[in-house]
């Protein structure tokens, strides 16, 4: 799923660059046109899963996957889709967005 993801929004960056429609700070198209590697989504998840947990046993499981070794050959594809997913999530004016629930539930605890 992960790979699959990657590869669409190379893609889709590829297309932006081609049809002119890209913004003016993008990169250039070469930065898109690389291959994702078959086992990207396995290694993402191995490094999530020894990074995001407090057991000391979890980071040191002796893997060959060290973080530096998939940071060096998987760093443009994690980036591109927490870039890409960060738009989709981002509130751009908090304040002015009606929060419903979730504005009541925290004053109720506040008070």
């Amino acid at each position: 799923m992960f790979n699959a993801e990657v590869v669409k929004l190379l893609k889709n960056k590829i297309d932006a660059i081609k049809g002119g429609y890209a913004p003016i700070w993008e990169n250039h198209i070469s930065a898109y046109q690389i291959e994702v590697p078959s086992n990207f989504g396995e290694q993402l998840r191995q490094v999530r899963n020894r990074t995001a947990h407090s057991s000391i046993k979890r980071s040191a499981c002796g893997t060959d996957l060290s973080l530096a070794k998939f940071y060096e050959a998987c760093h443009p594809f994690v980036y591109l889709l927490y870039y890409v997913g960060q738009g989709m999530w981002t509130v751009k004016d908090i304040e002015a967005y009606d929060w419903k629930e979730i504005e009541q539930f925290d004053l109720a605890i506040q008070g």
